[in-house]
Parts: structure tokens; C-alpha cells; sequence
């Protein structure tokens, strides 16, 4: 079953262009595969540490100081 979804314009191109790039047939089937992309990205590979806590706006603070 077909939908319709709303995105920006800007949106859209870069779509279009991963749709090239990737020789896809679709922009779903380039939805997919971005998903998909995302869903086998470890979060290491994001810098995360399991044991790393969030970021506090004291730290914010602390790492914008000159």
C-alpha cells in the first residue's frame, strides 16, 4: 500500500541524488536503504561509550572557554 509523505525541497534533491549515485530504482527503495544503513551502524562508530555519561550544560560551558 502507497502513501504519501511530506519532505522539503532540499529533501527531496538529496534523495534524488542518493537515488543516482546508488542506481536505485525508487526514492523508497532509497528510504530503505538508509535505514537499513543506520540500523547496521554500531554506535561505536559514533564515538559512544557505554559508560560515558551524558553532557551536562556545565560541561558546555567548560569546553567553550578559551
Amino acid at each position: 500500500m502507497a502513501t504519501t509523505i511530506q519532505v522539503r525541497e532540499n529533501t527531496l534533491q538529496l534523495l534524488k541524488e542518493i537515488k543516482g549515485e546508488y542506481n536505485a530504482n525508487s526514492l523508497d527503495e532509497v528510504i530503505n536503504n538508509l535505514i537499513d544503513l543506520k540500523r547496521k551502524t554500531p554506535k561505536t562508530r559514533f564515538g559512544a561509550h557505554p559508560e560515558m555519561t551524558e553532557f551536562t550544560a556545565a560541561d558546555e560551558g567548560e569546553f567553550h572557554e578559551l
